[in-house]
């Protein structure tokens, strides 16, 4: 983008970027050009090309090649907009918190299918008692918040679609918890509940500054224990060797707080494990994890050996793939022993 006397066309610029950025081996150079700009420009990326010839004013092209000279730098394109998209919804993101990932959504698919199984598990007890279910969640590192705020925006929709049409009215409720140990993120998350969720929603949507869970906090405990339905988390699980092999982009801009667990990639889910059994219902409970093909083998013989030691059955204990068919969710049902 040399010369302040050229005249650039929306294409013209999309075009200069994309052989700019591949010249810097930038990552998806052509998404990151398209996205850019239409920020920018205040465009869909579709409008992009239906405005092919139109010729920003200098204002906006000055903030484009502000844009385009950070993302040379390798800075992800979510952190330059102060935006990432997750499910149904738009976040602020910032370097203090994990840009949220596509494989992550399937981890609220997996807290949605445990909802119903709780569900189907305690329909007969909603009725012959004549009782409202509330179905607890916590969510271990919440970040920016994607997957709580996500699962308060579509559990209310989930939960009618899944109520036997036999049964009137609306026998279960929710409750999520969701703990940061990052102040930064923690007050990023909040934000973005506010800003996404309406007041009914953000009431039964509960952020806390905890390293895991409040084990320490004796209200917390009377109130919480054996309470937990559905355990959800997206940990740390890179090993210390394998960060040296991530992105640039990721390296150098994301928190390495959010990304490293030790020499196996296990640190931050042993921690999570020697804490959560107090608190899980003791009836029935998923505890969904987040994982990837190398951590996966390790991660499956912890949760063994955590479900023994507390006097936990398994049910079940599953992976599931994500889109490239690779090992992505850890899955395990449990109930307490009675004898």
């Amino acid at each position: 983008m040399q010369g302040n006397r050229r005249i650039w066309t929306v294409k013209q610029l999309l075009d200069w970027s994309e052989n700019y950025f591949l010249k810097k081996e930038i990552q998806h150079p052509r998404i990151s050009a398209e996205l850019l700009l239409s920020s920018v420009l205040g465009f869909s990326r579709m409008q992009l090309y239906l405005n092919y010839d139109s010729v920003p004013d200098p204002g906006k092209l000055a903030a484009f090649k502000e844009y385009i000279q950070k993302r040379a730098a390798h800075m992800p394109v979510q952190y330059i907009l102060n935006e990432a998209h997750f499910r149904n919804i738009k976040l602020f993101v910032d370097n203090n918190v994990l840009i949220p990932r596509q494989e992550t959504e399937l981890l609220v698919d997996s807290a949605l299918f445990a909802v119903k199984e709780i569900l189907d598990k305690t329909f007969s007890k909603i009725i012959s008692q004549d009782c409202k279910k509330i179905i607890n969640i916590l969510e271990i590192g919440t970040g920016s918040g994607a997957i709580a705020i996500s699962l308060a925006q579509e559990m209310d929709n989930y939960i009618s679609k899944n109520i036997p049409a036999n049964i009137s009215g609306h026998p279960a409720g929710w409750h999520i918890i969701a703990t940061e140990y990052s102040e930064n993120a923690l007050n990023i998350a909040i934000q973005n509940a506010a800003k996404i969720l309406d007041s009914s929603k953000c009431k039964k949507l509960e952020f806390i500054k905890a390293d895991i869970i409040c084990e320490n906090d004796p209200a917390f405990v009377q109130k919480y224990m054996n309470s937990f339905n559905i355990v959800v988390s997206n940990p740390p699980y890179i090993s210390t060797r394998d960060f040296s092999n991530l992105p640039e982009e990721v390296k150098l801009y994301e928190p390495k707080e959010a990304l490293i667990a030790g020499d196996d990639g296990l640190k931050v889910y042993e921690k999570i494990l020697q804490k959560i059994f107090p608190f899980l219902d003791a009836d029935f409970s998923a505890v969904l994890f987040e994982t990837d093909p190398v951590t996966a083998p390790g991660l499956k013989k912890l949760v063994e050996k955590y479900a023994l030691k507390n006097g936990v059955d398994l049910q079940s204990l599953e992976t599931e793939n994500d889109y490239n068919q690779r090992q992505r969710i850890l899955a395990a049902r449990l109930f307490k022993k009675t004898g």
